[in-house]
């Protein structure tokens, strides 16, 4: 059974953090529900994500994000070690972390703290680009890889690089502005596409995906 949910993600024009500031423009995302049958460790921060988009309070938004991360990554940590394949399990976490520093990303920017965001834009970046590089590493009898096919999640993890690179761009052309030449790009941010839990495991030798000792 597949979950997802409409959330609000951090979207403005960047400006540094005062009363004449815009208030952050809402874009709809889809997310998963704060149920994630592959990852327990999450639901508990995407509650608690959920609570400070209500309040629209962007420092708890960032710091919930921040644990979403947290618990993706720790999820992560936990199937490599069992060891689990990467597509779909493994590349899903990834693919989690990289889309919750977007906006972790975002609301660092709409607060100011322009190094920050750009340092998180980046890391967003390096997962994603995992994912959408990641390709199987089977090898056949010619000692070649027999199997081409991307991830899943590869389409969501470009329009993740493509939401990174928007962002990067718009922090540094505000640093740069007075240099000629340099402009903000124009036009809305991409869009990230909705990322789906991956088919539940079916048959007697697929393994479930290991769940964080107590």
């Amino acid at each position: 059974m597949w979950y997802a949910v409409a959330l609000l993600l951090c979207l403005l024009c960047v400006r540094g953090p005062s009363p004449a500031a815009p208030s952050p423009a809402p874009e709809a995302l889809v997310t998963p529900a704060p149920i994630d049958k592959l990852c327990i460790r999450a639901p508990s921060h995407i509650a608690e994500f959920n609570a400070a988009v209500a309040h629209w309070d962007l420092r708890r938004i960032a710091a919930a994000a921040n644990g979403i991360v947290l618990a993706y990554h720790l999820c992560e940590a936990d199937a490599r070690m069992a060891p689990q394949a990467e597509e779909p399990g493994i590349n899903y976490f990834v693919a989690r972390q990289a889309q919750y520093l977007v906006v972790e990303g975002r609301c660092y920017a709409a607060l100011g703290d322009t190094a920050r965001a750009l340092q998180t834009f980046k890391d967003s970046d390096h997962l994603a680009e995992m994912v959408a590089e990641w390709i199987p590493t089977s090898v056949g009898l010619n000692g070649r890889n027999t199997d081409r096919r991307p991830s899943m999640y590869k389409p969501a993890a470009l329009d993740i690089r493509a939401a990174n690179a928007y962002e990067i761009a718009k922090l540094q052309s505000r640093r740069q502005s007075r240099r000629p030449g340099m402009t903000s790009p124009s036009g809305p941010p991409p869009t990230i596409r909705e990322i789906q839990e991956p088919p539940a495991p079916s048959g007697p030798s697929t393994a479930p995906l290991p769940s964080p000792s107590p």
